[in-house]
């Protein structure tokens, strides 16, 4: 693929900070008091979120259905796309709740079963708009057919997607999604000028209304996490844009660019609902895009060795039976050259409980109060769980 051109950043203005790094006083206030009483979550993204969905939609041929894939907390693979564990579920350790289930991965009785609150309908490679319309209009052929369009549909198949007042005790998660569409667009040769004027706008209008649909069906508790920075993955800076020119950090400047944009809008839309809903719905936002920044400016400080390769490096096998990961995972910032190690996921949550990293700064998930109350529901062991049966049948308890 060729270099992508240039174009003109669009800048983010002081008057757009000073709006987006300012909570509105009833999202304070909450904060203040006590957090709330969490009764389930569920979430929706690709695969920096999907705890299983892929593997189960095309089975063994999955990379996340073999180690080294899991190897790090899990042990053995557990559909994630990562060593270890994933930003959800260090949000769903602290509000206090356990795993989330793929959705795919419910049987009839669970899913018209009141008690299983605790679903996620990311999927990997999943891009924000439909599959059929990116084919038809752009001529992009998507090998994942679950777009965001499609996991919001699988939550209309729960009842308590007619539960408002249920579904107003649950913590609901929007993890990165959109990185799937640029890629697709950048791998069939649109330019970024048409990727900012003719996806970006349409992928934060899909967002928009997927949770407003979920708002409107009871969310009253909502985590949107920013864009993914593909500018910095080793699937870009040693494949596909290994010609481009980079930032002092090694990053695909004009990627940043798009990164920034998505993000300007998308903040742009989490402050816009907060306003709109006001007191009756509280939304955070975590800012990954900074986050990740952190990371790679100060890698040591954060105990990452490794901020340039993956440390089970996938870009440039297709067999990856005859790989070996990396000794130490936990020093590497990548794990596969798209995604994340456990260690990267573990640093940004709690980056996102930092000020500076998430807005408002406080919010209901770092009220004091909110975070005794989970840590007492985990000591009282009242929220074991069952993950993936492994390979052999026999099923682990964490």
């Amino acid at each position: 693929m060729m270099a992508p051109r240039l174009f003109s950043v669009v800048t983010v203005s002081l008057a757009l900070y000073l709006i987006l790094s300012s909570a509105p006083a009833h999202q304070a206030a909450a904060a203040a008091g006590r957090g709330p009483s969490l009764e389930g979550m569920y979430a929706w993204g690709d695969s920096l979120t999907d705890t299983g969905n892929y593997q189960l939609s095309i089975g063994v041929d999955s990379p996340t259905a073999h180690l080294p894939y899991g190897q790090t907390f899990f042990h053995y693979p557990t559909g994630r796309a990562s060593d270890g564990r994933l930003v959800v579920d260090f949000l769903a350790k602290q509000a206090g709740l356990d795993f989330l289930l793929p959705y795919l991965g419910l049987n009839n009785t669970q899913v018209n079963s009141k008690g299983k609150s605790l679903v996620n309908f990311a999927v990997g490679g999943a891009t924000t708009q439909n599959v059929d319309y990116l084919n038809a209009t752009y001529n992009i052929s998507v090998f994942i057919p679950y777009s965001l369009d499609k996991q919001v549909q699988w939550f209309s198949t729960l009842p308590i997607s007619k539960d408002k007042d249920a579904f107003s005790k649950a913590l609901i998660y929007f993890g990165p999604i959109g990185g799937n569409d640029y890629t697709y667009a950048l791998q069939n040769g649109f330019s970024l000028d048409d990727i900012v004027t003719k996806f970006v706008p349409n992928v934060i209008k899909i967002i928009q209304n997927a949770l407003e649909l979920l708002i409107a069906s009871g969310a009253k508790y909502l985590v949107v996490e920013g864009g993914y920075p593909i500018g910095c993955t080793p699937v870009y800076t040693k494949l596909l844009c290994i010609n481009a020119a980079t930032d002092e950090y090694g990053c695909v400047e004009e990627l940043q660019s798009l990164n920034a944009i998505h993000d300007k809008l998308l903040k742009e839309l989490v402050y816009n609902l907060t306003t709109k809903y006001n007191e009756d719905v509280h939304l955070i936002y975590f800012d990954q895009l900074k986050a990740y920044a952190e990371i790679i400016k100060h890698p040591s400080h954060y105990g990452f060795i490794n901020t340039t390769d993956p440390c089970f490096d996938t870009l440039h096998s297709t067999n990856l039976t005859s790989l070996e990961a990396c000794s130490s995972p936990s020093t590497y910032v990548s794990w596969d050259g798209r995604h994340f190690t456990e260690a990267t996921h573990n640093v940004l949550f709690n980056l996102y409980n930092t000020k500076g990293f998430v807005t408002p700064y406080p919010n209901f998930l770092t009220s004091k109060l909110f975070k005794e109350d989970s840590v007492r529901a985990q000591l009282a062991g009242i929220l074991t769980y069952k993950l993936f049966d492994k390979p052999q049948g026999k099923q682990r308890e964490v």
